[in-house]
C-alpha cells in the first residue's frame, strides 16, 4: 500500500478490487433507466400483457416507447390495443412505423384509446 492507500501498481482512480462477477438487471431496472416512470407496472405490461423481449428483438420497440413524449403512457396504450401479429411485426422490422406509432401512443391519452 502507499501512503494515499491505493494499493501499488493499481491504477489512479480505479477500483482495485478485481471484481469480475457481471452486474445482472431486472426488467424492471431497464425500464427504469429507458425512462419509464413506472417501471413495475411498465415490466408487467412489457412481459405479461404484451410478451415482449427487453433483450432480444423487441429492444428497438422498448426504445420507441421510451423516446415517446410519455413513455408510460405509449406503454398504457400499446398494451390495450388488440393484438395483431401484422401490427407487431410492422413495429419490430419498419422503424418509421415505430417511431410514428409509439409518438402518437405517448402523446395523447384520448388517441391511444381510439
Amino acid at each position: 500500500m502507499s501512503a494515499s492507500g491505493r494499493r501499488e501498481g493499481a491504477p489512479a482512480g480505479r477500483y482495485g478490487a478485481g471484481v469480475s462477477v457481471p452486474r445482472t438487471t431486472t426488467t424492471a431496472g431497464q425500464l427504469a433507466r429507458m425512462g419509464f416512470a413506472a417501471p413495475d407496472q411498465a415490466e408487467q405490461l412489457v412481459v405479461t400483457e404484451l410478451g415482449l423481449a427487453a433483450d432480444g428483438p423487441d429492444r428497438d420497440l422498448l426504445a420507441a416507447l421510451a423516446a415517446a413524449p410519455d413513455p408510460d403512457l405509449a406503454l398504457a396504450a400499446l398494451a390495450r390495443m388488440p393484438r395483431d401479429q401484422e401490427l407487431m411485426t410492422a413495429l419490430r422490422e419498419d422503424a418509421g412505423v415505430r417511431a410514428r406509432l409509439t409518438s402518437v401512443l405517448g402523446a395523447s391519452a384520448a388517441l391511444g384509446s381510439h
